[in-house]
């Protein structure tokens, strides 16, 4: 099992499958957004999918699935200022097999805030934290955080 997954990794990412080595994807990307309560925005995505590998040897399937949901709140204010709160927490499980699967939870708190002094300019900033937790089927734990910032500044004439 781990010979087969070790081939798929070095031929996927070398590109260099041979005629009688195949791999395939195939699989769903369902979403969803809701806006029914004012400044609220809440997302949810799911891709189901799997791949697999084919060479003279052996057959292989490994499943996926990514589980996306997002929060956001934007909080007006002033009518040139806008805070937005917002939470978005990913599940993925990759490696599928009927014995073993990888697993990666990350939950990213967010706050972004947008600036309209005038017409022409936009000043926008954000600041991201994902603390990310990984395992596979055996164990499961803390893995790190990272700390994201943006600005943006826009103007037009």
């Amino acid at each position: 099992y781990d010979d087969m997954l070790d081939r798929i990794d070095y031929h996927t990412e070398k590109n260099t499958l041979t005629q009688k080595e195949h791999y395939i994807n195939y699989g769903v990307k369902l979403g969803a957004k809701y806006t029914g309560i004012k400044n609220l925005t809440l997302k949810a995505n799911g891709v189901f999918g799997a791949g697999t590998f084919i060479d003279e040897i052996s057959k292989i399937t490994l499943g996926y699935v990514k589980l996306d949901a997002d929060a956001k709140y934007d909080y007006k204010v002033t009518d040139k200022f806008v805070v937005s709160p917002e939470l978005n927490t990913t599940v993925k499980f990759s490696n599928i097999t009927k014995d073993y699967f990888d697993s990666e939870l990350v939950l990213a708190p967010k706050v972004s805030a947008k600036y309209t002094p005038t017409d022409k300019l936009v000043i926008t900033g954000n600041l991201e934290t994902p603390i990310k937790f990984s395992g596979d089927k055996e164990s499961f734990g803390f893995d790190n955080v990272t700390i994201k910032t943006g600005l943006n500044i826009k103007y037009t004439w």
